[in-house]
Order: C-alpha cells, then structure tokens, then sequence
C-alpha cells in the first residue's frame, strides 16, 4: 500500500510544470483569472488596515514637514 508520506514525496520532488502539464490550459484560461481577481480582492480590503497600522501617513507628514521652504 502506498502510504502518505511515499505520495508526499513523489509530487514534492516533481516540478510544477509535470504535475500540472495535463491542466496547463485550464490553468491559465480559468485559474489565473480567479487569481487575480482573489488577489485584488484581498489587496484592496487589507491595504487600509495595512496601511493603518504602518501609520505610514504620518511618516510621509513627518518627512514632507522636514522638507526646506526654499
């Protein structure tokens, strides 16, 4: 009986590009997409709390304040 280690090792020493050869296409017309889309999705409702808690606009005041007048 092949056990679940002995799969584990199989695809994990097999390139990405084998295991997926039969399901490139359906990858790149119906995943990547998908991808994407998720990927925008999650950027667009983290960036603000991100960008909350690097209090990065009060870094860029910090800096533009310490800019000369002249």
């Amino acid at each position: 009986m092949i056990g679940r280690e002995t799969i584990k090792q199989w695809i994990l020493n097999k390139p990405v590009r084998e295991l997926t050869a039969n399901f490139s296409d359906i990858i790149v017309e119906k995943g990547v997409p998908i991808f994407m889309e998720k990927g925008a999705e999650y950027v667009i409702n983290h960036f603000q709390p991100l960008f909350q808690k690097l209090h990065l606009d009060d870094i860029v005041e910090e800096q533009v304040s310490s800019f000369s007048v002249s």
